[in-house]
């Protein structure tokens, strides 16, 4: 199953980058994430190994990342395996003429097993996940780092004044 979502931030792309890259900001935007432990390499460059913890409908899943590609501030790759499928997740980043940042991801699941004949049943699942992900993400980076102060409620139009 292969999925495509770009999502627009309110922020330069040192700054996306820079969040994006640590891994200690991942259970911020990752909600299902319980933890994330270093195995081998440097965290974030090809060839490092990482085993991330996840809670998912009542389950926990074991996941084990390894950095495939990295090229600083534009462009990341990484692979996401547990015992049903093996996702090859592809992340680039371009700067914005308004000075904000384009994300945009595409990943490949590739489910294992039996688990393949449930593929139709998680396509959707999977999809929102991709993008709910993103948009937390979006929505975390733009609440503490937004390029434009946020408006006042006293000047924000509500639905009776866009008559």
């Amino acid at each position: 199953m292969h999925f495509e979502f770009d999502v627009d931030i309110d922020a330069p792309p040192d700054t996306v980058w820079r969040i994006f890259s640590d891994p200690e900001n991942l259970p911020r935007w990752q909600a299902s994430l319980e933890s994330y432990e270093a195995v081998s390499g440097e965290p974030g460059w090809p060839g490092a190994v990482s085993l991330l913890v996840y809670h998912e409908d009542g389950r926990r899943v074991e996941v084990r990342g390894t950095v495939l590609e990295r090229s600083e501030g534009r462009h990341f790759a990484g692979r996401y395996e547990n015992a049903w499928s093996v996702n090859d997740m592809v992340c680039r980043f371009e700067a914005l003429p308004d000075g904000g940042t384009r994300w945009h991801a595409e990943a490949e699941y590739r489910l294992k097993g039996w688990v393949k004949i449930l593929a139709p049943m998680l396509r959707d699942g999977l999809y929102r996940r991709l993008r709910d992900d993103m948009l937390r993400f979006k929505e975390m980076i733009e609440g503490e780092f937004a390029l434009q102060p946020p408006v006042p409620p006293e000047i924000r139009e509500s639905p009776r004044d866009l008559r």
